[in-house]
Parts: C-alpha cells; sequence; structure tokens
C-alpha cells in the first residue's frame, strides 16, 4: 500500500486539514478522503510514501545476507591464509631436515674416504 496526503476541506467546523491516507491508487486514496472524512474539497493530492513494513524487512535482510557473505569470505580468508603458512613451516621445517640428514651423510662420507 502506497501512503497519500492532501490538505481537505472539511466542511466550515473544521476547515482545512492535513489527512493521511493508505491506498493502492491515487483514485483510491481520494475515494477514501471523500467517503471516510467526507471531504468536500481535496487539494493537492500526492504520494508520501510506497514503503511498507515488508519492503524494509526485505532491504534488512538483503543488507543482512550481504554483511554475512563479506564477513564469511574475511574470515575464510584469514583461515586458509593460517592454513597456508602452516603448511609452508611444515614443509620448511622438512626440507631443514633433509639438508642436515644429507650434511650427516656428507660428513660420515668423508670420514670413511678418510680412513680408507
Amino acid at each position: 500500500m502506497t501512503k497519500y496526503k492532501a490538505k481537505c476541506f472539511l466542511g466550515q467546523s473544521s476547515g482545512y486539514v492535513d489527512i493521511e491516507v493508505q491506498a493502492s491508487t491515487m483514485e483510491g486514496a481520494k475515494d477514501q478522503l471523500k467517503r471516510i472524512y467526507h471531504a468536500e474539497q481535496i487539494l493537492g493530492l500526492r504520494e508520501v510514501s510506497s514503503f511498507s513494513y515488508s519492503n524494509i524487512h526485505i532491504i534488512c535482510f538483503i543488507i543482512l545476507i550481504t554483511l554475512f557473505i563479506n564477513f564469511t569470505s574475511i574470515i575464510f580468508s584469514i583461515i586458509f591464509g593460517l592454513i597456508s603458512i602452516k603448511i609452508l613451516q611444515l614443509s620448511l621445517k622438512n626440507t631443514n631436515n633433509k639438508n642436515m640428514i644429507d650434511e650427516e651423510e656428507r660428513k660420515k662420507l668423508q670420514i670413511i674416504e678418510k680412513e680408507n
């Protein structure tokens, strides 16, 4: 439903009054002003707002989903980054251990060669 506002003349005793109604069309708003408020004259009938509570709920839902997606991607990026760092550390550790073993074998071979 859309909200409409108009200045209506309700007779000598009330004079001009600003009235808001909710209707689907401008003609429906005019009809309500005449039928419910008994407006004798309607001036400046205009659409005030087309937002309803369901529209606001939809907008909030979209904002929440967007925030969730953004924060989820940030959290996953951090987790995958930490996992990558750990894998790299383990890989470097294994490489260092392999180099140490190669160095020890080379020393043993040197000792054996000296003995011969």
